[in-house]
């Protein structure tokens, strides 16, 4: 079998899907990744280092980036993914990230590919409801939807979302048979690196575990990490996430080193091993306004941290509310602090929730089972069955 993934960058890949890609070399099938551009050449260098490793070497970079606007560069790398599609004659399309399923979308859907999956994180800007967003932006907002309708109307797929918010969305708003929507728990965590915690040696510590942007709830987890200063003088606010990307919603470098002047908080910037702050700290806090499932809680479960996350698209489905961490409304300051409050004065409940979130993610998380899950999906599109056939001639 021939698989071809499409996606936005190849860290996102190897961070979250390197798992899937090795299994296939294991079964021996034929594994191309298409990407676009990380906004680091030293990440994507690295990326390609490690996948490499791995045994994947048809690494193809068609030039777009996730954040892009520029109508020819984004013009040329749909061409160019149409015309390795169209030479590739891959047994299954796999796209992932945003971008990456509307651009390789719509060429499967174009070269009607045999079998087209699609791995929906977030459907991103497609649920934006800010009312002061600009035209320019609702019009590329009707524009994807318009493209994800088309998309979808591919014979041979299935969508496979994280969240039921997500599913419920594209099977009532896109009329998509729900025969073809699958949920798997996100991308799954790699148990090996998270041996059974020593919680005696655990650090009074609340982290901050995602890149340094507005919609990632920072500013809340800011707020509350100086409004507890003078109550926890003991506790640590840890924010560990790249800054200062090309968003009008990216943190800038400044700003960092601003807040990084005061006492209780301490940026540490993209964190490779990011499994051995997960095993140190008490608690791990994304006050976050939307997500797919993000892995972040689920290896904070791993770790056997205490969560707080909100109570939003893909966040809520990440804990247990009650029983692995707490839930409140995103975008308030004031909740995050009053939550924290609470749980950092009671060193009971967060232990009982650092011990429930492992035991969680030994249950429901173990990256073994999302990539038996996903095998399941690839083992219902077999390659087309081509010997016999006899073409008629022109």
């Amino acid at each position: 079998m021939k698989i071809v993934y499409v996606i936005n960058h190849l860290s996102f890949l190897v961070s979250h899907r390197l798992n899937l890609l090795a299994a296939h070399i294991v079964r021996g099938n034929k594994v191309v990744v298409v990407s676009g551009c990380d906004r680091s050449r030293q990440m994507d260098d690295k990326a390609v280092e490690v996948l490499n490793r791995n045994g994947i070497y048809d690494c193809i970079n068609v030039g777009f980036t996730a954040d892009g606007v520029n109508l020819f560069r984004e013009l040329v790398a749909i061409f160019k993914i149409y015309r390795i599609l169209r030479r590739e004659k891959a047994d299954i399309v796999h796209c992932i990230t945003p971008k990456a399923v509307v651009y390789a979308g719509l060429c499967a859907r174009l070269l009607n590919v045999n079998a087209l999956i699609i791995t929906i994180s977030g459907m991103g800007l497609l649920e934006t409801t800010d009312r002061f967003i600009g035209p320019w932006f609702r019009l590329l907002q009707k524009f994807s939807r318009l493209m994800y309708r088309y998309i979808f109307l591919h014979q041979r797929k299935c969508i496979v979302v994280q969240n039921e918010d997500d599913m419920h969305n594209i099977i009532s708003n896109y009329r998509v048979d729900s025969r073809d929507v699958k949920k798997i728990a996100g991308s799954g965590v790699n148990m090996d690196l998270y041996p059974v915690p020593d919680f005696a040696h655990k650090k009074k510590q609340v982290l901050f575990p995602a890149r340094l942007l507005k919609e990632k709830g920072v500013y809340e987890f800011i707020g509350a990490a100086r409004n507890l200063r003078a109550g926890f003088p003991d506790w640590q606010f840890l924010l560990a996430g790249d800054w200062d990307y090309p968003s009008p919603n990216a943190i800038s470098a400044a700003q960092v080193r601003e807040w990084n002047k005061e006492e209780n908080i301490i940026c540490l910037g993209y964190v490779s091993d990011i499994h051995k702050i997960f095993l140190d700290v008490w608690v791990v806090c994304l006050p976050s306004y939307r997500e797919g499932l993000p892995k972040a809680l689920l290896e904070a479960a791993a770790g056997g941290c205490a969560i707080i996350t909100t109570d939003s698209i893909g966040c809520r489905e990440a804990i247990v509310a009650g029983e692995t961490g707490d839930l409140i409304m995103p975008k308030s300051e004031k909740a995050l602090t009053e939550a924290l409050q609470q749980l950092l004065s009671d060193q009971g409940r967060i232990e009982s929730y650092a011990r429930n979130g492992r035991a969680l993610a030994e249950q429901k998380y173990y990256i073994k089972l999302v990539t038996a899950a996903m095998f399941e999906i690839y083992d219902q599109f077999p390659p087309p069955k081509s010997a016999g056939i006899r073409r008629l001639p022109k």
